[in-house]
Order: structure tokens, then sequence, then C-alpha cells
């Protein structure tokens, strides 16, 4: 069994049972991950569910007032992220939800039909240090990090640059040590749960 395989098994033995896990709806899964931002687990449970309650859809956050958002954001703070996902919520029902696949879900097939012939660089909308730790693993050699960058900038200037590109490093440092890895070298196939691994 790799590393990887035993974190894997370890996660499904002990993991959590949290609110948002499980689902595949797309709209509870972007909740979860703008209420998670800096925020403790804990605080995001009940906020969670109450913030579904009140919108428990797409259309009926697009739909509603900001003041009815914010009033069901309370208590999580960092009021920005409510407002970003209202107007998140109106460009997915104005456009639709994406419909190609993501960085992550054509990283393998890129990596596989360039081969060693040329480095595979990405900058698909990483979030999360986990995020550039399977990037690496399915054969990137750089991960750009834009959107959190612009992100920061746009949300607190260049302390917020600074808190994201920090915060960013963190979890890929906790990602790397969780899975036994010293550096970004370290970082191989052998991480991903399957050769034919889908987000």
């Amino acid at each position: 069994m790799t590393r990887g395989e035993a974190l894997l098994a370890w996660h499904r033995s002990n993991a959590r049972g949290l609110p948002w896990r499980g689902t595949r709806d797309p709209y509870r899964i972007l909740v979860s991950e703008v209420m998670l931002q800096q925020t403790q687990v804990r605080r995001v449970i009940p906020a969670y569910e109450r913030f579904l309650d009140a919108f428990p859809t797409v259309d009926s956050l697009a739909a509603a007032d900001l003041d009815g958002v914010l009033a069901a954001w309370s208590g999580l703070g960092y009021n920005t992220r409510a407002r970003r996902l209202r107007d998140a919520a109106r460009i997915v029902v104005r456009d639709g939800w994406p419909a190609d696949s993501s960085t992550l879900e054509a990283l393998p097939e890129v990596v596989a039909e360039v081969g060693n012939r040329i480095p595979v660089y990405v900058d698909g909308g990483f979030r999360r240090g986990a995020d550039i730790f399977k990037a690496l693993a399915l054969g990137a050699k750089a991960v750009g990090v834009g959107r959190p960058y612009i992100w920061g900038l746009g949300a607190f200037g260049q302390a917020g640059v600074d808190r994201v590109l920090e915060i960013l490093q963190g979890e890929l440092k906790l990602a790397m040590g969780n899975c036994g890895t010293q550096t970004v070298a370290d970082i191989t196939r052998a991480y991903v749960a399957a050769p034919n691994w889908k987000l």
C-alpha cells in the first residue's frame, strides 16, 4: 500500500461527518468552499445549514437581495465572500454551470500527450494547497495561483495577496507533510488515489 493509499484508507475510517461531504451538488459544494475560507469548520457547520435553509438553490440565492444574504451569512465575517457568492450565483443562473473539464481532470491527459518533451505549467484557478499538491502529483511542473492572488488583491490589497500566498503555502506544506513528502520534487503520481483518478 502506498502512502497515498494509506492516507485515503485512514480518511475513510476517520473522516468527520460534515454536511457538505458526500454531495455532488455543485451549489452546495460552492457554498461550503466559500464559507470555509478563513473560517473554522465548527463555525461553518451551523451557518452552512442556516444559509441553505434560506437559499436552498442557486436560483434562490441569485434572486435574493443583499440584505437577506448578509443576514444569512451573519457570524461568519468577511462579508465580501457573501457578496461574491451571490454574484457567482447570478453568473451561474445566467450562463449555467461550467460544462468543460476542470484543469485537474484534464491534466493527466495533457501530461501524457506531451510526455517529457515540454514541461506542463497550469493556472486553472487553484484555490487550495491540496489542489496544488494534486496538480503536481498529476504531472504539472509548476502551478500558478492567479485567481487567489487576484482575489486577495481585490479584497485586501497587498496585505490580502500576502495572506493568500501564506495560506496556500501553509496548505501545500500540510498536504506534503500528511503524505510524507519533504520537497516538491518528492511529489509523484503515486500520491493520486488511482491511475484513472477523476475529481
